[in-house]
């Protein structure tokens, strides 16, 4: 759709659409798990696309020219159980010169659109990441798996579409575009087309004393090698350049530069940190000669240098080398006490300190986010006050070899969470989406605008559940947020069950289900059988490991179930949750405390148990203090201390593709187990053999929000599962939990008896899914063409 009217645009915009997305009959279907494995999501950021949008996300990628940009997005295959992932890429000319008239130059849609389907279970290595440009835009770059074990750097060419295998590693720790001129670091070793191996030992002992030949690398003329940062830690580190210089080998710039603007704007130098006979400091590699040396003393960086366009000034925002670093508990963040923002002449290696990277005011604090230039003599500093999210730009100007600053203003707006919107002249490119409006890009120029994509068409054919926001506030006053999905055609004040998903909570995004995909998140499912959903965002970095961390998410946890009960929303004996990783970890804390409002039905997702075995295995910190030192806290807290304390059905799963010592979860999660079954209580334990933590595959997607639906439906309704199988289980698990239930009632306890039971509808009965092929076909899954079918099998155990 293209409009040129701004009154039209305001009309059928895409802050509209929720209520225009009725399907053309009228007739719409109920929500199933199979609608949220299928759903199409838009990316996240350039470096983890293929996540969900979320907190600090940046889903519009420009190239630095602004003549091109790219987003992300991914949808599920359950007939071939793969995932396909999309790049798109736009030239903004032709975006320009379609507000006016769409032509034979610019067809419309995007320039180029990369695909890649993908059957792997790995979180991190399921599809292309790490995506970029070249400095011209003419060619994109990313990381994509090769194989089941290793990583590749591709290249594509944005007009013709030409691809090109760049190198291969087990794992890439980073690579930089500078300029021409490709820098690479990995563990293990890196291969060059077509099979040329250089282990980093080798390279580590027996450094080349010649240039490569023609066979040895036949498409590239020269090759460097940066030495190892640690003998323990091999690490094999090139650069790969356009010029017939042979190899050096450099005994400097150890740690290699992760920032995606390390390099000058020509590729001619590029700024990372090194340790110079045991000090560690910011440092400059010039890639034409090779040589490295020492720009400031450093302790941690803070954020990415920012290039003068001419190259003769970089911005160094870091810790300097004798500052140290502390937790501030207020401020949730690591901060450093000496961290400074530093501006470095090259031509005389001259710095000038610009001051502090935070401010840490009584009430609030302001930190430097950004370092930005304007031109060669402006630059500006952009500044967030992290309590309001207010930006404030601080100016610089170059006055006869001076930097003077010329005041701070205030920013037109706060920030938005909608993707970059630097123009081209006065072009910007949103990704438009809020908690009830579907994702959808969108190309702005003055009043006019026009959507580059569509709203998933799915969304027209199903009910879905439209969210709210819910606040309230706990018995000291603090107040608390989350959204509201609610049954369709639910009554006001009517109780009902209700279950609660706890992660984080933004209303500026459209995550229908949850802020996850395959963990357990099925909001919009539960929705569809009756229920009630709740999304909760108690995920505290500053108290992990701390016994705030428990203890404050219980209070919240409490004060949101009495605020659901008191407006006539919940059924206090009715309240379900769900938690993944961490918060799983918090669910299993309120199952074995169980308080004023016990769950009534828990789903921990691959979660972290809390345990002592936990504890002695990664000496992590859970409860403030190591056992040993604060053994009666312990005792209170612990989560299999306290198995005994459990009336919640639970549901537990563990994810084992991802972890190469998942063995040592495997005997934590038999003492869950065991804790469970020495008291009697009831548990349903889902073995993912080579799920990733997120599950990626999506059949495994469905199966565990299959799982999470049914078992909430089962204990908070009474459904019984159509799943013959699942259903004879549940029903030996519901005969423990009558039991449970029968003993706390004899010791005086109030206990609600469990729901009647009843079939589940007949619309929920799963639909049979096609048998998958027994072979792979490479050019339709060109990522993971070894993946074995045959192994993808998922295990129930159960208590009983």
């Amino acid at each position: 759709m293209i409009c040129l009217l701004a009154s039209a645009c305001m009309l059928v915009g895409p802050s509209s659409w929720a209520k225009t997305s009725n399907s053309p009959s009228g007739e719409q279907r109920s929500w199933t798990s199979r609608d949220s494995v299928e759903l199409t999501y838009y990316g996240s950021s350039p470096k983890s696309p293929f996540l969900p949008t979320g907190e600090g996300s940046t889903p519009i990628l420009f190239s630095q020219n602004r003549l091109y940009f790219l987003t992300t997005r991914r949808s599920g295959n359950l007939v071939t159980d793969s995932v396909l992932y999309e790049i798109l890429v736009w030239s903004s000319r032709c975006v320009v010169e379609n507000f006016s008239r769409v032509s034979e130059r610019c067809p419309g849609g995007p320039l180029l659109t990369i695909r890649r389907s993908s059957t792997s279970g790995r979180q991190q290595r399921a599809g292309p990441f790490d995506v970029r440009f070249s400095p011209d835009g003419r060619k994109v770059y990313f990381l994509e798996p090769d194989g089941e074990d290793s990583l590749r750097l591709v290249s594509i060419e944005v007009h013709s579409g030409r691809e090109k295998i760049i190198a291969s590693a087990e794992d890439f720790i980073a690579y930089i575009i500078a300029g021409d001129a490709l820098l690479l670091a990995s563990r293990g070793s890196v291969k060059l087309p077509p099979v040329v191996r250089y282990p980093a030992h080798e390279l580590e002992y027996a450094p080349f004393g010649r240039p490569p030949s023609s066979q040895e690398l036949p498409n590239f003329n020269a090759l460097r090698s940066w030495r190892l940062a640690s003998v323990a830690q091999f690490e094999d580190r090139w650069v790969l350049a356009q010029s017939d210089t042979p190899p050096v080998r450099l005994r400097s710039f150890a740690t290699f530069p992760t920032w995606e603007r390390a390099a000058s704007p020509s590729g001619r130098y590029v700024v990372g940190y090194s340790d110079l006979e045991g000090v560690r400091s910011f440092s400059l590699l010039n890639t034409a000669s090779a040589a490295v040396r020492e720009l400031a003393p450093l302790s941690a960086p803070d954020g990415e240098p920012a290039w003068s366009p001419d190259e003769q000034h970089v911005v160094l925002i870091g810790g300097l080398a004798k500052g140290s670093s502390e937790v501030d508990p207020k401020a949730g963040f690591k901060r450093y006490r000496e961290s400074r923002i530093i501006l470095v002449s090259l031509n005389d290696n001259k710095s000038v300190d610009l001051g502090p990277t935070y401010s840490f005011l009584a009430d609030r604090i302001i930190g430097t986010t950004e370092a930005e230039w304007l031109s060669k003599t402006h630059l500006m500093l952009s500044r967030i006050d992290f309590r309001s999210k207010q930006k404030q730009s601080m100016l610089y100007r170059l006055v006869g070899g001076t930097w003077r600053q010329e005041g701070i203003r205030p920013a037109a707006a706060k920030f938005s969470s909608s993707g970059q919107q630097r123009k081209l002249p006065d072009l910007s490119v949103t990704l438009e989406q809020g908690a009830n409006q579907p994702p959808v890009v969108v190309a702005k120029l003055g009043v006019r605008y026009q959507e580059l994509t569509k709203a998933d068409l799915k969304l027209s054919i199903v009910r879905w559940s439209q969210s709210t926001e819910i606040n309230w506030q706990d018995p000291d006053g603090k107040q608390y947020s989350a959204g509201l999905w609610l049954p369709r055609g639910y009554i006001p004040r009517t109780p009902i069950p209700i279950v609660i998903q706890n992660y984080f909570y933004n209303r500026d995004f459209f995550l229908p289900d949850g802020p996850f995909r395959g963990t357990g998140d099925s909001a919009q499912a539960l929705a569809a059988r009756g229920i009630g959903v709740v999304q909760l965002g108690s995920i505290s970095r500053a108290n992990t490991g701390r016994l705030e961390e428990v203890t404050e998410f219980y209070r919240e946890l409490e004060s949101l179930v009495h605020h659901l009960v008191q407006s006539g929303l919940a059924d206090q004996d009715r309240i379900g949750y769900t938690g993944f990783s961490r918060s799983g970890f918090l669910g299993f804390y309120a199952v074995t405390h169980p308080g004023k409002y016990p769950l009534a039905a828990a789903v921990l997702v691959d979660a972290y148990t809390g345990s002592f075995s936990d504890h002695l295995r990664f000496k992590s910190l859970v409860y403030g203090k190591p056992f040993y030192e604060d053994k009666k806290t312990w005792i209170e807290h612990e989560t299999t201390f306290n198995a005994d304390r459990i009336r919640t059905p639970t549901l537990r799963t563990t994810h084992m593709g991802e972890e190469p010592n998942k063995g040592d979860y495997i005997g934590i999660d038999h003492e869950t187990l065991g804790a469970y079954a020495a008291n009697d209580k009831p548990i349903e334990w889902l073995f993912f053999p080579e799920g990733g933590h997120h599950l990626q595959r999506p059949r495994e997607h469905l199966y565990l929000n299959e799982a999470t639906v049914d078992w909430m439906a089962f204990w908070l309704k009474g459904e019984v599962p159509a799943n013959v199988h699942r259903a004879r289980r549940w029903l030996m698990l519901r005969t423990m939990q009558e039991a449970v239930l029968a003993k706390l009632a004899a010791k005086g306890e109030k206990v609600a008896p469990l729901p009647p039971l009843v079939a589940a509808p007949e619309w929920a009965k799963p639909e049979p899914l096609p048998p998958l092929p027994t072979t792979t076909n490479e050019k339709s899954l060109p990522i993971h063409q070894k993946a074995s079918v045959s192994t993808r099998q998922l295990r129930e155990v159960s208590a009983n």
